[in-house]
């Protein structure tokens, strides 16, 4: 049997982030068609913190796919794929997860306000 390199396990950490983000994704799908929406008005309104969250969180998730982004211009700007680190990988992968957990943050922040 196989070890896991530090790929796949990004890659199953990734994956189960996925599923939590659409699992959230499919209960403020459930409650968005019911909901009275000037209570969520309210309740986004009212609560600073959320929505400074919610800005934060946007922030995070653009500046990381950014970073991740100028790393491939830095490092492959001819499509050159043929020299490729592994460390490079790490960071991509590693980079690419945090866009999964901030997002799934994003989601578990709008389910809480929905679900109240």
């Amino acid at each position: 049997m196989e070890k896991f390199s530090i790929y796949s396990i990004m890659d199953i950490i990734s994956i189960l982030f996925a599923i939590i983000g659409v699992y959230f994704f499919v209960r403020i799908w459930k409650v968005w068609k019911n909901i009275n929406m000037n209570i969520v008005k309210a309740r986004i309104f009212l609560d600073k913190r959320f929505l400074e969250k919610n800005w934060i969180y946007i922030l995070l998730a653009g500046a990381t796919m950014t970073v991740r982004q100028i790393l491939f211009l830095i490092f492959f700007p001819y499509d050159n794929f043929a020299i490729i680190s592994t460390s490079f990988f790490v960071v991509s992968e590693l980079l690419e997860l945090i866009i999964f957990i901030i997002l799934v943050a994003l989601a578990y922040e709008w389910f809480k306000i929905l679900i109240k």
